[in-house]
């Protein structure tokens, strides 16, 4: 095989397919069997192509249908993966329910540690035997009060028991 200048390419072919000989020797021999061998390889090169693009086409075309059958499959599992996760007494509903539900459950538990502290301290905040709670302090608070107030009045008694009672006829 050769490449001239004039970008065409010279062929020397020996034909022992019968058929091909054949059709050839349908031709006279020189220019007109060769322009006719031309025609014939260009329309078997062009059927080359366009088989080749139609096979290639079937093999995109069934590659496709593959892949949306199997994301279509795939999207089926998903779709009842959601469905068993989300239905009533599903999955997701047992493992809040563990959560949630009970003394047992971690929501559970950390509330009653939680309201067993707010006891514990409402308990010692109206504990009278702790100085420092609030009940002992406002029990110190209106003890002290009280003691004022008694004081004070005592003193307005006191007082006016020492005065000199005026006459009615000197007011």
């Amino acid at each position: 095989m050769m490449t001239n200048s004039n970008n065409n390419m010279d062929l020397d072919l020996r034909i022992s397919h019968p058929e091909l000989r054949e059709e050839l020797e349908k031709h006279e021999e020189g220019e007109k069997r060769k322009v006719f061998a031309i025609k014939a390889m260009r329309i078997g090169v062009m059927a080359i192509h366009h088989a080749q693009g139609q096979i290639d086409a079937e093999k995109i075309q069934g590659e496709g249908n593959r892949i949306i059958e199997k994301t279509e499959a795939t999207l089926d599992k998903f779709h009842q993966r959601i469905q068993d996760l989300i239905k009533q007494d599903g999955e997701l509903e047992q493992i809040i329910r563990q959560q949630i539900d009970g003394d047992n459950s971690p929501l559970g538990k950390a509330l009653t540690a939680r309201n067993q502290t707010i006891l514990d301290n409402f308990r010692e905040q109206f504990n009278l035997n702790k100085g420092d709670s609030a009940l002992s302090l406002l029990g110190n608070e209106l003890q002290a009060k009280y003691n004022e107030f008694i004081k004070n009045l005592d003193q307005r008694i006191g007082s006016k028991k020492s005065s000199p009672k005026r006459s009615r006829q000197g007011q």
